[in-house]
C-alpha cells in the first residue's frame, strides 16, 4: 500500500500537426513511493508474517495515442521487516528484503 510522489514530464511533440500524429504523447516519470509492505513466509506448515514501512522508487515511460497507452515501469527498494506473526522460533524477528520488479502495461485514458 503506497502513494507515489514525484515529477512527471509529459511531451506532445507533434501537437501542432494536422494529421493523426498530433494525438501521440509521451510521459516520463520518477516517483518515490512510501509504502506499507508485507511479506508472508511458509515452510512445512509453519507460517510467518512480516511488515515494514518501505520506500520504493518507481520510474517509467508511457506512450499514448488518443485514449490508449502503452507503458514500461521499473520498481526498486529495500526494507527491514519486523515479525508480526511468527509460528516458529526458526524465523528471525527481523528480515531484510531487497525488491526489484518490472512491468509492461496497457492503459485506457479518459
Amino acid at each position: 500500500i503506497g502513494m507515489g510522489i514525484g515529477p512527471s514530464v509529459n511531451l506532445a511533440p507533434f501537437s501542432t500537426r494536422a494529421d493523426g500524429l498530433k494525438f501521440l504523447r509521451f510521459a516520463v516519470y520518477f516517483h518515490v513511493t512510501p509504502s506499507l509492505s508485507m511479506v508472508a513466509m511458509s515452510d512445512d506448515g509453519e507460517n510467518a508474517l512480516y511488515g515494514a514501512c518501505a520506500i520504493f522508487m518507481n520510474y517509467g515511460l508511457k506512450i499514448n495515442y488518443r485514449s490508449i497507452g502503452f507503458g514500461v515501469e521499473g520498481r526498486t527498494g529495500s526494507a527491514t521487516y519486523d515479525a508480526w506473526m511468527n509460528d516458529e522460533d526458526r524465523y528471525a524477528d527481523k528480515q531484510k528484503f531487497k525488491s526489484t520488479s518490472a512491468r509492461i502495461y496497457l492503459s485506457l485514458n479518459f
